[in-house]
C-alpha cells in the first residue's frame, strides 16, 4: 500500500479493533463524491482512482494534498494567504501538473482563445 492510500486510510475513524466506525465509510464517500464499493477497491489495490478526490479529502480533513501524497510531513495547510492560492487555483495547478507538456499547451491555446 502506498502513502497516499495509508494516509487517506488513516483519516476515517476505526474503532479499537481496526474496523471502521459504524457509517465512517459512507460519511467519507459522501464527503468526497467516491463511490460507496471504492474503498474496499482501493484496499485491495485494484484501482489507485483515490488520486482523483485528493482535493477533497483535503478539503473534509483539512489536510494537505502535499501531505496526503507523502510529499511533507507537515499535515495541515497552509493558509490562503501563505499560498495565495484559493482552493480552486490550487487544484488546477495540480491537474496541469499531471499532464503532459502537449496537453498543457492545448490547455493553454484553448483558455487564451476564450479570454
Amino acid at each position: 500500500m502506498d502513502t497516499t492510500l495509508e494516509r487517506i486510510l488513516s483519516l476515517i475513524p476505526r474503532k479499537p479493533d481496526g474496523k471502521y466506525v459504524h457509517g465512517a465509510i459512507k460519511e467519507f464517500c459522501e464527503a468526497t463524491g467516491a463511490p460507496h464499493s471504492a474503498l474496499k477497491e482501493w484496499e485491495q489495490g485494484t484501482t489507485m482512482s483515490y488520486r482523483k478526490y485528493l482535493y477533497k479529502i483535503a478539503q473534509k480533513y483539512d489536510v494537505s494534498v502535499e501531505w496526503l501524497e507523502g510529499k511533507t510531513d507537515e499535515k495541515n495547510p497552509p493558509s490562503n494567504n501563505e499560498s495565495g492560492l484559493d482552493d480552486i487555483d490550487a487544484e488546477i495547478i495540480e491537474l496541469l501538473k499531471s499532464k503532459t507538456a502537449e496537453q498543457r499547451a492545448a490547455i493553454l491555446q484553448l483558455l487564451r482563445s476564450n479570454l
